[in-house]
């Protein structure tokens, strides 16, 4: 479901859909729906982040994100949705941090022969 989810928000924050609204809206829903299923889920609480973030809810996406952090520290998509987050409320200097955590940990998951 989280996944579902996380497709109507690229779709809808890439600018490929004339209905973004709707995409966000939906997105929503259905990470909501996710969360009380399973509100340890860690990425569902990072896509929640994310849906926030493009919406309009910036405090409310860090929050999502930090929580998604508590569940598991090494969820690239938290540290990179928690920068986004940061650079759409204007604080862009807070931003190179999570990114660059991000980062870090995408490229240990892909070249580390034990992890990813």
């Amino acid at each position: 479901m989280a996944w579902m989810a996380a497709v109507d928000v690229i779709v809808g924050s890439n600018c490929i859909a004339d209905d973004r609204t709707a995409r966000f809206a939906a997105a929503e829903a259905i990470v909501l729906r996710a969360l009380s299923l399973a509100p340890n889920h860690a990425f569902s609480h990072a896509v929640l982040g994310e849906v926030l973030s493009h919406t309009g809810g910036g405090v409310q996406a860090i929050a999502a994100h930090r929580r998604a952090l508590e569940l598991d520290h090494n969820l690239v998509e938290a540290h990179a949705g928690n920068g986004r987050a940061k650079l759409f409320m204007g604080r862009g200097a807070e931003t190179e941090a999570h990114m660059n955590e991000a980062f870090r940990l995408f490229l240990l998951a892909m070249y580390s022969p034990t992890i990813g």
